[in-house]
């Protein structure tokens, strides 16, 4: 998006929980990998869906307790990303499951491998978070059957900057969102580079004085 547009947009990185109130106060203008909420259509505006990811359940290695299926959580402790609305409401759909809310992958990862939580639920990306420290001893056990829609949630007074992505995100060809995928997911493809949208001047403006 920033090759495209030649913004500086820039990633800042912290507990997702912390992440999303910094976002609600206005201290950041947006969060990434986020899903659309009614919850938060109050102070956000959703740019077009980018990726869609799966979730799965993961245990630690044999999967010991034997979670194969929904109804095999039933009494078990599961946790989750704090302030992650879609885990959230997929763990309290499921019958009998206590929800255990982590501020991070990493802690989720070490209370799944001392047995304080029998699974951890994650997206597909966690497998390349745990693969880049060289985690082992976790593995997943029961996929999720639906995948959730990621795109980027921006605050409601920078409806430009959200049209201006719009375009980028529908400008990028299909081969090129793949490899992007790919690189976070399956750690293979590059993308080519992408023609330019075509931005009103009043978005043009505006990316200029960001």
């Amino acid at each position: 998006i920033n090759r495209v547009l030649g913004t500086r947009i820039r990633f800042e990185t912290g507990r997702w929980a912390q992440e999303v109130a910094r976002a609600e106060r206005g201290e950041i203008d947006g969060l990434s990998a986020s899903a659309v909420h009614p919850e938060r259509a109050d102070r956000f505006l959703f740019t077009l869906p980018y990726v869609e990811v799966g979730k799965s359940l993961f245990v630690k290695t044999g999967n010991p307790r034997g979670l194969n299926r929904l109804e095999d959580l039933a009494g078990q402790r599961v946790a989750y990303t704090q302030g992650n609305l879609a885990e959230e409401k997929l763990l309290r759909n499921i019958a009998g499951v206590t929800p255990v809310p982590v501020a991070s992958a990493l802690e989720g990862t070490n209370r799944l491998l001392s047995g304080d939580v029998a699974a951890l639920l994650a997206s597909d990306p966690y497998l390349y978070w745990a693969k880049m420290r060289d985690l082992d001893g976790v593995e997943p056990g029961l996929v999720v059957p639906d995948t959730l829609p990621l795109v980027f949630s921006i605050r409601k007074d920078r409806p430009l900057l959200v049209s201006a992505i719009d375009k980028v995100l529908t400008a990028i060809p299909q081969v090129q969102r793949l490899a992007i995928k790919q690189r976070y997911i399956a750690q293979t493809g590059r993308g080519a580079p992408t023609r330019g949208p075509d931005l009103t001047d009043a978005e043009r403006n505006f990316l200029r004085e960001r």
